[in-house]
C-alpha cells in the first residue's frame, strides 16, 4: 500500500512501480478515506456524495456572505 497527499503524486508512484509483478494498493489519503466509508456505508449510516467543485464554491461563498 502506498498512500500520497496529492493526486500527482500517486501517479508518479504509479509510474514507477509499474514494472512491479503487481502494484500494490496506491491511492491518496483523501480517496483512501472515501473508500473505506463507501465500502463501510451501512456502518456510516448515511448516503455518500461527492460535491461537485461548483457546489463547494458555493457553500464556501455562501459562508462567507454570514461572515459578512
Amino acid at each position: 500500500m502506498a498512500i500520497t497527499f496529492s493526486r500527482e503524486a500517486a501517479t508518479v508512484l504509479e509510474g514507477r512501480l509499474e514494472d512491479l509483478p503487481e502494484l500494490p494498493y496506491i491511492s491518496t489519503i483523501h480517496s483512501l478515506c472515501y473508500d473505506i466509508l463507501r465500502t463501510n456505508r451501512d456502518l456510516v449510516g448515511k448516503e455518500l456524495n461527492l460535491l461537485s467543485n461548483d457546489k463547494n464554491l458555493s457553500i464556501i461563498e455562501g459562508m462567507l456572505d454570514v461572515l459578512e
